[in-house]
């Protein structure tokens, strides 16, 4: 079986602690944490200027928040108009955070939560999953709900539309559900592979990679059969997306990694580009109307052309350390490191 995990995310926790279940995981801070504001010279409450060794390879990336010195240990990200939302995967100790996207103070809108992982943040509302649910709060704050009981949020993957939120239930068997935003029932709507991971949602129909069972499958979002959408590749657990015509998939467990795509229509996979990494590991996948961005396991992010060519390099230093997961805006990307959370103005790259 393959590696699972990128970290032992229960090492965040004191020596000799355990991962287990909060009484207070339901209750909520919607106020900035104690270091909010303060000037510690780490930028705590505000926008950092990247020192001399910050902004890889042409200094541009800025510090919207820090990691040093907060304690958090920072994991999935999303981004809306104002705000990106991370969680801190801190064991049974974790939050779901709202920071100014250009830097600022920090909101916890939800703590004390048993893992979180993926998030996703639409109208108004902030879905993420947790270790043993699927959870929501409002982006102005409140008590945060409990939608549906989930498994392993570690990869899985949350998507909405106008009326559901949809995840992937990151175990073996694993499960792709679906839960109305407003809550009720829970739908199943395919179920049996392996560690299904990486979700997308396009016109209509789900797409999801199932990790330990080498293949892309699909079902109607309506409900319907699952299909296999590709086989026999090696199927990534983060790096999914797709644009109005094409899906496209980091290949995830092959040296170097590949960049894919395949017609939403049905079609042969082709090869777009192959990472400028001989490293392997879960990268994430962001794509806008020219480019596809991913992030590297050696520490930088790339970008490549939707039609396919050679990838260019953006490298970071120790200083920021590596990307985790990646987002992006019509003008910037947004992503966590062990040292933070950043953003890298596209036209910057």
């Amino acid at each position: 079986m393959r590696r699972r995990a990128f970290i032992t995310l229960c090492l965040s926790l004191a020596a000799g602690g355990a991962c287990s279940a909060d009484p207070d995981a339901g209750d909520s801070d919607a106020a900035p944490p104690p270091w909010a504001g303060q000037d510690s010279g780490l930028g705590v409450g505000g926008a950092v200027e990247p020192g001399p060794e910050a902004g890889g390879s042409d200094g541009a990336a800025t510090q919207v928040f820090p990691g040093e010195g907060t304690g958090y240990n920072y994991w999935a990200i999303a981004v809306d108009d104002h705000h990106v939302y991370v969680t801190d995967a801190t064991g049974p100790d974790g939050n779901v955070l709202q920071i100014p996207k250009l830097g600022g103070d920090a909101t916890v809108l939800s703590r004390r939560q048993m893992l979180p992982m993926a998030v996703r943040v639409d109208a108004g509302e902030v879905y993420f999953l947790t270790s043993d649910a699927l959870k929501r709060v409002p982006v102005g704050g409140n008590a945060p709900e409990t939608l549906a009981e989930a498994t392993d949020g570690q990869y899985g993957a949350i998507v909405t539309d106008a009326e559901h939120v949809y995840w992937t239930n990151y175990t073996q068997p694993g499960s792709v559900q679906r839960v109305p935003k407003a809550g009720g029932e829970v739908v199943t709507l395919a179920e049996g592979d392996a560690y299904p991971s990486g979700l997308v949602l396009q016109a209509g129909v789900l797409y999801w990679a199932a990790l330990s069972d080498d293949r892309i499958r699909t079902v109607p979002a309506a409900g319907g059969e699952a299909t296999v959408f590709a086989d026999a590749v090696p199927a990534p657990r983060l790096g999914l997306a797709a644009t109005d015509t094409h899906l496209y998939w980091m290949t995830e467990n092959q040296f170097p990694m590949e960049l894919m795509r395949a017609p939403l229509a049905g079609g042969e996979p082709e090869l777009v580009a192959r990472a400028p990494s001989p490293a392997s590991w879960a990268v994430t996948l962001v794509l806008d109307d020219t480019y596809a961005w991913f992030t590297l396991p050696e520490c930088g992010l790339a970008r490549v052309a939707l039609g396919g060519g050679e990838p260019e390099v953006h490298s970071f230093t120790q200083a920021q350390g590596c990307p985790l997961q990646l987002t992006a805006d019509a003008d910037a990307l947004y992503f966590t490191s062990p040292n933070g959370v950043y953003r890298l103005a596209k036209a910057d790259f």
